[in-house]
């Protein structure tokens, strides 16, 4: 009786399997737990990013109204001085017609 105490046929070969399914049904759970928590975690990141990109339309189109603001307020002062530029050179020829008119006038006179 002894001598089957060491021997390789005497494992309990149920309570081996019993082990080797229970390790296996850990391991699986495990790997379960890990591919939900790494599914949850891709999920949270994927809204994270949606809401992200939602909070920045609002800044994007006001971005977009201040550079058309900008653009037209650049215009409108360019038209400006353009008119004035325009004016300016009118008033001088006025000037020079009224002062040439006047000058013929004293040659008439004279």
């Amino acid at each position: 009786a002894q001598r089957l105490g060491a021997s390789p046929l005497a494992v309990d070969l149920v309570a081996d399997n019993e082990r080797i399914e229970e390790e296996n049904f850990i391991r699986e759970r495990e790997e379960r737990r890990k591919r939900v928590l790494a599914e949850r975690k891709k999920r949270k990141l994927k809204n994270q990013m949606i809401v992200k990109a939602l909070a920045e339309v609002p800044l994007l189109e006001e971005a977009r109204r201040q550079k058309k603001e900008m653009i037209a307020n650049e215009k409108r002062e360019k038209a400006i001085r353009d008119l004035q530029r325009v004016e300016a050179v009118q008033e001088r020829k006025r000037q020079d017609h009224d002062s040439m008119s006047t000058h013929r006038q004293s040659k008439l006179e004279n």
